[in-house]
């Protein structure tokens, strides 16, 4: 794997999950104060900012699978050498 762009995938998704729950708490405050202007409006931020923070972390799992996968199969063919 290549350590410095896990790196900033992580770093990415860090930083995408921070947005997320500032968002999630301005979407509650707007919703308490009834303001569906506002509430309409952080949503069409929202959606878009949870599909790529959902894209980037199952493109990090993938990653991680790949690479515990092609960990077994060196293991597999170290034995059977």
């Amino acid at each position: 794997m290549n350590g410095s762009y896990d790196e900033e995938l992580q770093l990415q998704i860090n930083t995408l999950l921070d947005d997320l729950v500032f968002t999630e708490n301005q979407l509650r405050a707007a919703r308490e104060a009834f303001d569906t202007e506002e509430y309409a409006r952080l949503m069409r931020v929202f959606l878009p900012l949870q599909k790529q923070y959902l894209k980037l972390c199952a493109e990090q799992e993938k990653r991680l699978n790949d690479d515990e996968n092609a960990d077994e199969l060196e293991a597999f063919n170290k034995v059977t050498e």
